[in-house]
């Protein structure tokens, strides 16, 4: 039979594992206690990748962080060519 491994982090949207360096994404399991991603994995060496990827209202967020600190940080520099 196979081993169950638990990574000590909680399920979010977008969460990625992958075996053995394969581009073909794995499936996993989260229907625990505390919603943590759980992986059964056959007799042998195995190598598990699990990577968070972007959601799209993430992006956006980075994208409306980003301006609104350019905004905040260069725009009080930036000269004024017009005369008041």
């Amino acid at each position: 039979d196979g081993t169950k491994i638990e990574f000590p982090v909680m399920y979010f949207h977008n969460w990625a594992l992958y075996h053995n360096r394969q581009p073909q994404k794995m499936s996993f399991d989260y229907d625990n206690d505390l919603g943590l991603i759980t992986v059964t994995l056959p007799k042998g060496h195995h190598l598990i990748q699990a990577y968070f990827e972007n959601t799209t209202i993430r992006t956006l967020g980075n994208l409306i962080t980003f301006f609104s600190a350019f905004f905040v940080f260069v725009w009080p520099i930036y000269p004024r060519t017009t005369k008041r």
